[in-house]
């Protein structure tokens, strides 16, 4: 792989930002691609799943995990068809303990875990979970409207914790 250096396009302010990009080409990745993609589109096989560890699933998690007040959850991104909600809830399964069942009322299927199963999935992911994303491991709950509005009112100046400035006189 090669590390090639590349700057964003300006901001509004005219900074930029220095990004490393890691550049591969497609003839050493397509005996990957072909690997954990055999049919040709993107899918969950089990030969990727066999690949990814508890990192993956921890990731898995903090992107589609959905916490509900009662303690029970449900993980979305798990697969477009059945089978592959299936393969990832029996990966989790093999790699935490914890069973879910499989929801088949949406569009795509997501997987249900009862309050004791979310807690077992949260306990053994958390060592494996992203920095950012390490609240949604925890069994906190948030009052996100009162977040909203707090952040609401900072945007429209009301808030209490705006910094004074140097004060202007109008010009009308």
């Amino acid at each position: 792989a090669k590390i090639v250096p590349y700057k964003t396009k300006p901001r509004l302010n005219g900074s930029r930002t220095s990004i490393l990009r890691f550049r591969v080409s497609t003839n050493k990745l397509r005996p990957i691609y072909n690997l954990l993609y055999p049919v040709g589109d993107k899918q969950i096989t089990q030969i990727a799943l066999d690949l990814l560890g508890a990192q993956a699933a921890a990731w898995l998690w903090a992107e589609g995990a959905k916490i509900n007040k009662d303690g029970s959850s449900s993980l979305i991104r798990v697969g477009s068809t059945e089978e592959e909600a299936t393969m990832v809830a029996q990966w989790l399964q093999m790699l935490v303990g914890a069973s879910g069942k499989l929801d088949e009322n949406h569009v795509r299927p997501r997987l249900v875990f009862n309050p004791e199963q979310t807690q077992k999935l949260q306990e053994q992911l958390i060592p494996y979970a992203p920095k950012s994303r390490s609240h949604l491991f925890k069994q906190e709950l948030w009052d996100v409207s009162s977040i909203r509005s707090a952040r609401t009112e900072l945007h429209l100046g009301k808030g209490e914790h705006q910094s004074q400035g140097e004060k202007t006189k109008t010009m009308a």
